[in-house]
Formats: structure tokens, sequence, C-alpha cells
């Protein structure tokens, strides 16, 4: 590279404008850019769970439909010295988009038209997994096939995290029961799948994965209410919810749990997690907090016979796994410090002191925190 061929500069590295010349569809990731007349290679991981669908012949195919698609559009490419190599291509004309980003956009809309309505089977459901169900004829034999999600976000989450969503979708569709799928397309080396369930079959995954996905919300006298899934439990007072392509933090608002690095930090953890774990809740919320989370009461169904609604935020309190930091939860706090439970058992600093006397934690905690 000569200091002719430099863009412009930046933090990051040097930055060039090019084009690219060719996909090699045998090694997916490495690219053929020009510049200047001068050809260079870029390499990149530029897998997605789409391209991963797709057969080698599909995936051929597609690397020319998108070499198409970028045809006479201007990409930028970040070059670090340090390295000697690209790192990151974008799209000029396009904010800077990133070309990963635009490769998987482009990829979903590619399955999405190879879509065609095809026969419908009655079958038994073996097992859903983050990619395929499984499901069992009539004389036992076993077939597999990708889920049609394409019109919800499902695919934008990470495998475990499809993992979750399937596991919340359990509670609605189960083993062994009969279900009706019907083809919509050829994909890789089998088939993509509508599926439908449920009395007289009037229920479609597809409609579910959407519902569990995307919260649903409300406005009511005590405030704004949505519906969410819980993706992750971060500590004692702080969940990530899924929210369509998307998650978003929630601080649990009236309690202060301890840090990890805390005597009964872990505990706390463990605890809000058996509470929401594989449950829908209700989260009650009237300001979002400067650190850009959401400050909320969760509510969680119990399993019990009458379906008791569960108020999460006072349970931990109630229980020594939290501390009251609003009059509200005063009372429950007082409670479990009487009764000697979870936090209570033991000579505790209060996460606040154990904050302010940690210069290192405190130094470090909103990046480690949010």
């Amino acid at each position: 590279m000569s200091k002719n061929d430099i863009f412009y500069k930046n933090d990051a590295g040097n930055n060039f404008t090019c084009e690219i010349k060719n996909f090699n569809s045998n090694k997916l990731g490495e690219i053929t850019l020009i510049h200047n007349e001068e050809e260079y290679t870029f390499t990149t991981n530029l897998k997605n769970v789409y391209i991963n669908m797709m057969s080698n012949v599909e995936r051929r195919n597609f690397l020319n439909a998108f070499k198409d698609h970028l045809k006479g559009k201007k990409l930028n490419a970040l070059y670090q010295e340090d390295k000697k190599e690209f790192v990151e291509l974008s799209i000029s004309a396009d904010n800077m988009k990133p070309l990963k980003k635009e490769l998987q956009e482009f990829a979903k809309e590619y399955i999405y038209n190879l879509r065609k309505e095809g026969s419908s089977y009655q079958v038994k459901l073996k097992m859903l997994t983050p990619n395929d169900i499984i499901v069992l004829d009539n004389k036992n034999n076993e077939y597999s096939f990708k889920y049609d999600l394409l019109d919800t976000y499902f695919y934008e989450y990470t495998e475990e995290e499809r993992r979750k969503i399937i596991k919340y979708a359990e509670n609605y569709i189960s083993k062994g029961e009969t279900i009706v799928i019907t083809e919509k397309g050829k994909i890789g080396y089998g088939a993509m799948v509508d599926i439908k369930f449920g009395y007289s079959y009037g229920n479609s995954l597809n409609d579910k994965i959407k519902e569990l996905i995307n919260p649903y919300q409300e406005k009511t006298l005590y405030g704004n209410v949505f519906y969410a899934l819980v993706s992750k439990v971060i500590d004692g007072d702080t969940i990530e919810i899924f929210n369509g392509n998307k998650k978003e933090r929630i601080r649990l608002s009236g309690i202060d749990a301890p840090e990890k690095k805390q005597a009964f930090g872990l505990h706390s953890t463990a605890a809000l997690n058996n509470l929401i774990k594989f449950k829908k809740i209700k989260i009650q919320y009237t300001k979002e907090e400067k650190y850009g989370r959401i400050l909320g009461t969760i509510f969680v169904e119990q399993d019990d016979k009458r379906k008791t609604i569960l108020n999460v935020n006072q349970k931990l309190v109630e229980e020594g796994f939290a501390l009251a930091n609003n009059s509200l939860y005063a009372h429950s706090e007082k409670l479990a410090k009487e009764s000697k439970k979870g936090i209570w058992l033991i000579d505790f600093e209060r996460p606040e002191v154990y904050r302010q006397k940690n210069k290192f934690f405190k130094r470090w905690y909103f990046l480690l925190k949010f």
C-alpha cells in the first residue's frame, strides 16, 4: 500500500475506497477487492445462519447474486498497517453499513424468495432444536426440517439464544404431539416447513415465536407495562430481554442485590434466574434509568393451580437475596432480617458500601454492569 492509496485516516487505521471483484465460494470470506486498478485479497468470517443453511450450489448462486447486488457500489476498506491486512468492509453510500450486515440481510431475503408452497403432512413431533424440527411419520421414520421462521427475528440470534426461545416455545407444543408440517421450499439438503399444532391445528409456531420475541406493550393506571421473554440474567437485580431483533436490559426497581464478587452475589443471581427461567414476564415501568436500562417491577405467573402472580422484586427482598432501596419493600427487608434469611445470615456489607470501598470495582463498575 502506498501513501497515495490512503482515502483517509482515523484511530482505527487507514481507509480505502474499493469495489468487489469476486467472492471465493469455496473459501467463504475470501474476497478480491479492486482499488486504483490493483487487486487485493480481503479475508474475513462472512458466515451466518442463513448461509449455513445453503448447499454448495446455492451458496455459489447466492454469492454471484450478491456480487451483482453490489455492482457499482463503492465500498470502504479499513486497513491496519500493524496487522498488514484489511479488517473491515463497509458500504460507503449506505452510511458505512458493514458488509457483514448487508450480506446477512441479503441472504435472508434470498432464502425467503426461494420459498414456495408445497405438500402438507401429519407427523408426530420428536424434538425441537435451535436449528431444526425433528419429526416421526406413522412408521416411526425420523425426518429433520428447517423452520420457516424468516418472518421473525429468530435467526438473528445466536444458537444459544435460539435454544432459549425454543425452550419457551415448548410450553405451547409438546413432544409426541401430532402436528402438521407444510413444505415451504428446499434449502440446503432438506426442506423448510411451516408448523401448525394444537386444537384443530389452529396454532402456528411462527406466530408463537413472534409473540415470544416481540414484547407486547400496553399502558395502565400504574404505568407502562410490557410482556417479554428473558434472554439472560445478568446479576441479582439486572436482566436482559428479547426485543425484536435486539436485546434490552432491565434494572429491577426498588431493590439492590449484592455484586457478583460479594458474599451471596452468585446466590442472588441464581435466585432471580430460578424465579424467571423459562417464563414470560410482565414488566411494569415508569421511567428509564440514565444508563440506558429500563427501571421496572417484574411479575411472573406461578406454577401453582391458582396461577398466582408473583412480584419478583419483592420476593428477592423477602428471601434475603436483595436489599430494599425504597420504602415499598422496607417491611419485606425487615422480615428477612428478623428471620435471618439469605444475606442476613452473615455480617453483610451493603452493596453501595462495597462499591464505594472497592476503588477498582468502582472505576470499572459501569463497563462491567452496563
